[in-house]
């Protein structure tokens, strides 16, 4: 008998940036994977990104099926819609087990799982209720997953608040605690270019202090608060880069303008580890994050990291010692967590082997193997 099984997700993006290594280890475990997700809209990846993605994961043996997801909770409508579209996959394919992801994808499929008997594996990327979320996020998605909890057969958190609140307050069957899809060291090793070369390509001078974050430019990733902070720390040669593409692109460099701050927008960037090699110094101040990559590459490449003092980002981060948290809204403390971030790079222990050991992609890809055994 075939064993077939299905990897969910809203977004295109979610399925690329999350679940690659999940196709494949499911491959290798003898398993026929099939894609669902929105393979048109709604995603980070561009248009030809998703449709590049969509062509690797055929020619990898993947059948895949568009179904189109919206990201907004009150388009009940398409939402109905796209029940319809899950469950007539589950109906026909009779599927071993789905593996969901994203809130409204993940929600979806774990309707049409309780109405067809399909085994749910849900991944949480960080419930959209948390210490400090506004009233209205508690009041709309907590009450929707601790319903949806009762038909979720495991739950995988990547953070240790999701899973603890997760653990003792809902109804699944089996809740897991793993850290994200892991980072492959390999990646980290002969990068092809020394320190020095980036820079130059960079046009940094050796006097420069090259602050980097990655992430979109949007008001969650909250950039917005590092060049406010910047703006108070004229005279040390400090230039900010940004890697990733978003909605703030305009405003970002408007504000940089008006107060002197030098700032570069490198848009979408595929040397992410070269960057983070000449970088003195990698700032995340997201407001709300599941647990950040971005974070853990910049780990990894034993960079001191500043980042915002909200749930993942104290998971990885030890305050005072292989970086600082600054709680994400407050400018005066991101200029000073910055001035003596600068000041003190050398006194940061950095890459610390038994918490690099625990993100390590074959270690976490382990954890998924078990998991998919049940």
């Amino acid at each position: 008998m075939e064993k077939r099984v299905l990897i969910l997700a809203s977004v295109a993006s979610m399925i690329g940036q999350f679940n690659r290594d999940n196709i494949s280890l499911l491959q290798e475990m003898g398993y026929k994977v099939d894609v669902a997700c929105n393979f048109k809209n709604g995603s980070t990846f561009s248009e030809e990104s998703a449709k590049q993605l969509k062509k690797e994961l055929i020619e990898q043996g993947v059948r895949c099926f568009h179904v189109d997801f919206s990201r907004s909770p009150v388009q009940i409508g398409k939402h109905v819609q796209c029940y319809r579209t899950v469950k007539r996959l589950m109906l026909e394919n009779q599927y071993l087990f789905c593996h969901c992801h994203s809130p409204i994808g993940g929600a979806i499929a774990r309707i049409a799982g309780h109405a067809t008997k399909t085994k749910i594996i849900y991944t949480a990327h960080g419930f959209h209720f948390f210490k400090g979320a506004s009233v209205l996020n508690w009041a709309i998605y907590y009450p929707i997953e601790l319903l949806l909890s009762y038909w979720t057969n495991c739950l995988i958190t990547i953070n240790k608040e999701d899973y603890y609140r997760a653990k003792y307050k809902f109804h699944v069957k089996k809740t897991v605690y793993i850290p994200g899809v892991g980072i492959d060291s390999n990646r980290f090793l002969n990068l092809g270019i020394s320190r020095e070369q980036k820079r130059q390509e960079l046009g940094l001078s050796k006097e420069d202090i090259f602050v980097l974050s990655v992430g979109e430019l949007n008001k969650n990733k909250n950039h917005e608060v590092v060049v406010r902070a910047l703006a108070g720390l004229k005279g040390q040669n400090i230039v900010y880069m940004i890697a990733g593409e978003g909605n703030q692109r305009e405003h970002l460099k408007t504000l940089a303008e008006e107060n002197g701050v030098s700032l570069r927008l490198l848009g979408f960037r595929e040397d992410i580890c070269p960057l983070l090699e000449a970088a003195d110094v990698f700032a995340f101040p997201s407001k709300r994050e599941g647990l950040s990559v971005s974070v853990m590459e910049a780990m990894f490449m034993k960079k001191p990291v500043i980042a915002s003092k909200i749930r993942g980002n104290i998971d990885l981060i030890k305050d005072g010692e292989n970086g600082l948290l600054v709680y994400p809204n407050t400018v005066d403390a991101w200029e000073q967590g910055m001035n003596k971030m600068i000041n003190t790079i050398g006194t940061y222990h950095l890459g610390e082997k038994k918490r690099l050991k625990s993100l390590e992609k074959k270690n976490i890809n382990e954890k998924m193997m078990q998991i998919y055994k049940g």
